[in-house]
């Protein structure tokens, strides 16, 4: 039920299984109020505010609590701020196994993405942070998908590291040490 005078509505969440749960929402210039019965003493139980250019949520989730228990700034959940390749990076860590190579291919190609926080290329700490993975794992793995300066290492030597495994035998240690030959250089 809507009253279109005072923006208010109310209405109750029903369940076959659960008494009727009467909500309460309010919409007023700058934010929409929620509340609901036997919640707070009648007061907002979450709060979506316009700060100027920005969405934040609070949440009280202690009755006892006169300050929100939860301060959730939207900025991060804008369109704009979509990237691609981030996205498709977290869906495949989420879904799929990836090997070290695989991995570190991907987060190259995160490494490379530009932060809309700073306007700069994400740092390895920023990247990780981002797609939610250990910092470590995050360099380890993005390390060995770098490119190597060519004099130094052939291109077969190079294929042969970045599928390796994590913890090298002594014959990939050996052939790490390795100079190239002339007949490599060609």
């Amino acid at each position: 039920m809507t009253d279109p005078m005072t923006n208010k509505t109310k209405f109750s969440l029903d369940d076959d299984n659960a008494p009727n749960q009467v909500i309460h929402c309010e919409c007023a210039t700058n934010s929409v109020h929620i509340r609901a019965d036997d919640y707070r003493c009648g007061n907002d139980l979450v709060r979506l505010e316009n700060r100027g250019d920005r969405l934040v949520l609070l949440i009280w989730a202690d009755v006892n609590d006169e300050q929100p228990t939860h301060e959730i700034d939207l900025e991060s959940a804008r369109q704009r701020h979509r990237n691609k390749v981030i996205a498709e990076s977290k869906r495949r860590l989420r879904n799929e196994t990836l090997t070290t190579w695989e991995e570190g291919k991907l987060f190259r190609q995160v490494f490379h993405c530009i932060n809309w926080r700073t306007g700069k290329q994400y740092t390895m700490r920023e990247a990780a942070k981002e797609l939610g993975i250990d910092y470590a794992r995050f360099r380890n793995h993005l390390v060995l998908t770098m490119t190597f300066d060519g004099s130094t290492i052939t291109d077969q030597q190079r294929e042969q590291l970045l599928r390796a495994p994590i913890r090298p035998s002594k014959g990939l240690i050996s052939l790490l040490r390795t100079r190239p030959t002339e007949a490599d250089d060609r």
